[in-house]
């Protein structure tokens, strides 16, 4: 709850001028002036919407990432009503409770593999491979150490 009530001070520190950021830094404990650095930056490097979808190489199929929680879910559009769905490929998320959630803290990048991505997390540079599939055993994500 702490963490929550920073960040919300924070982010609304974020929406002010230049000049009174660099004031309200000056009067910071180092450890707070490093965490609004931090968020500071992200807020402008990952300034997008919760959700985003990343298309695959079937043209029906895309992942749809929640850029603050890391988790995936499969995606399939279709004319026909029979072959529309969406799938959960990971429903974990990859964010602590003392994590500050971010839009756009998460990111999927293609392989040359059809069924692989890479997840990749922004702020502290963890990766895990994504495999979706329609397979629901052939589905998985892991840590890429």
């Amino acid at each position: 709850m702490k963490n929550l009530l920073w960040a919300i001070c924070f982010i609304a520190l974020l929406t002010t001028s230049c000049n009174n950021n660099r004031k309200f830094e000056q009067k910071l404990s180092h450890k707070d002036s490093l965490l609004f650095n931090q968020l500071s930056i992200v807020q402008s490097q990952l300034g997008d919407g919760q959700f985003k979808l990343y298309p695959t190489r079937n043209l029906y199929t895309f992942l749809e990432l929640n850029t603050v929680t890391g988790q995936i879910w499969i995606v399939q559009w279709n004319v026909d009503d029979t072959k529309r769905f969406s799938y959960v490929l990971n429903d974990q998320e990859r964010i602590s409770d003392s994590d500050v959630p971010v839009c756009g803290r998460f990111s999927l990048q293609p392989t040359e593999n059809i069924y692989n991505f890479i997840l990749l997390d922004k702020i502290n540079g963890r990766c895990w491979q994504v495999q979706w599939s329609f397979d629901e055993d052939k589905r998985f994500v892991l840590p890429i150490p």
